[in-house]
């Protein structure tokens, strides 16, 4: 993001955002916060499971601070936590806020569980 001051905290439309990360996987990571089962019940298209609990830890995973972090989550306060943290850390990480907001169209991103469901029930 050009022009950002550092350590800015900047909120990012979900779905373009994912957009930006599709077109530009060499220097954006997409980190999904929610905890690994949730993360294996559905997530984006290409996220990294990194619970938000471990934050403090996030170093040990993702040294790069050259890299654009894109964080989201169900709960949208879990992100928008976390994107401060890391702020405060160096990194370049943005807020992408609730994964309920995800208007994905590529298979497996956006589905509900009923759906889930529906479709293990039905075929």
């Amino acid at each position: 993001m050009f022009g950002r001051k550092k350590n800015e905290y900047i909120k990012l439309d979900i779905n373009k955002a994912y957009s930006e990360f599709a077109h530009n996987r060499d220097h954006i990571i997409l980190i999904c916060l929610d905890e690994d089962e949730e993360f294996d019940k559905r997530h984006m298209s290409g996220a990294e499971c990194f619970p938000g609990r471990l934050i403090d830890q996030f170093s040990d995973y993702f040294p790069d601070k050259d890299m654009d972090y894109y964080l989201y989550a169900n709960n949208k306060y879990v992100s928008q936590r976390d994107t401060k943290i890391l702020l405060k850390k160096g990194y370049k990480a943005y807020d992408l806020g609730s994964f309920i907001d995800f208007h994905g169209s590529e298979s497996g991103t956006n589905i509900s569980r009923k759906e889930k469901r529906r479709r293990r029930h039905n075929g």
